[in-house]
């Protein structure tokens, strides 16, 4: 178990405190606990790719995260993206390559569950698509 501390993120980012980081980039660091991510109320990046993680819960606390790139981790449950559901800034996801990625209503699923991505997985959402989808599908 590797735990991101506030010595590796501020480090990391050269910022004075945790409340002034504004992007982190951890990646491919073999992370399995990133609860500090829970006090960095000003974090706007996330760059958290091939790591261990396997929860979202602790980036709820992102009031003001625009980004999350957290692809190639341990997210198994697709039930995960829940604990972005707050986050009404968010507008950028990369989940892909992760185990939850591989349902076949992946896509779908994230779309219904954070409106207000603009990105997901690297790809701009169509919004009349996702309603043509949605019609197909029910």
């Amino acid at each position: 178990m590797t735990k991101l501390t506030e010595h590796t993120v501020l480090a990391r980012t050269r910022a004075q405190d945790l409340r002034s980081v504004r992007k982190l980039n951890a990646w491919g660091s073999e992370l399995t606990d990133v609860s500090i991510v829970k006090k960095l109320p000003n974090v706007e990046v996330l760059s958290l790719s091939v790591n261990a993680i396997s929860s979202l819960e602790d980036f709820s606390h992102c009031n003001n995260l625009q980004e999350l790139y957290i692809r190639k981790n341990n997210i198994s449950e697709l039930a995960e993206i829940r604990h972005l559901r707050d986050l009404p800034k968010l507008k950028n996801l990369w989940l892909a390559d992760n185990p939850c990625a591989e349902s076949d209503d992946y896509r779908l699923t994230v779309i219904r569950a954070l409106p207000q991505l603009q990105k997901l997985d690297n790809m701009r959402q169509d919004k009349s698509l996702l309603k043509f989808m949605e019609c197909i599908v029910s």
